[in-house]
């Protein structure tokens, strides 16, 4: 049996490897982003709180069966990306998701597809 300590790098390294997997997965599509055009995606102010972005954020999370296209990046900066992480839109800070939705039509797509009720204006 492995000690807590081992077990616990054990599962980082199986999370971490299922993460990679499903990334390349998700890149492996036509419409996949180039680097390039990540980059080009990060550029601007964070789509979450205004702060200026030094990423670009899957809004749907590649675990959550997001793809790895323009349509599902936005610009985020560290701070947001990092806390937002596999979360969907509907499970993270609901005063940055409505900043956001009220800035960013793929925001406003996103919810509109994953909650009922009337659209975000």
């Amino acid at each position: 049996m492995l000690c807590c300590r081992c077990s616990d790098k054990a599962h980082a390294a199986r999370a971490s490897a299922k993460r990679a997997a499903r990334l390349a997965a998700a890149r492996l599509t036509p419409l996949a982003v180039t680097e390039q055009e990540r980059v080009q995606l990060a550029l601007g102010d964070c789509t979450y709180c205004g702060a200026p972005s030094t990423q670009a954020d899957h809004i749907r999370p590649i675990s959550r069966d997001g793809l790895d296209i323009a349509e599902n990046l936005v610009p985020a900066c560290g701070a947001c990306n990092n806390d937002k992480r596999a979360k969907l839109l509907t499970e993270w800070c609901p005063e940055r998701v409505a900043y956001a939705a009220a800035s960013s039509p793929k925001i406003a797509v996103e919810l509109d597809r994953i909650r009922p009720g009337p659209p975000v204006a």
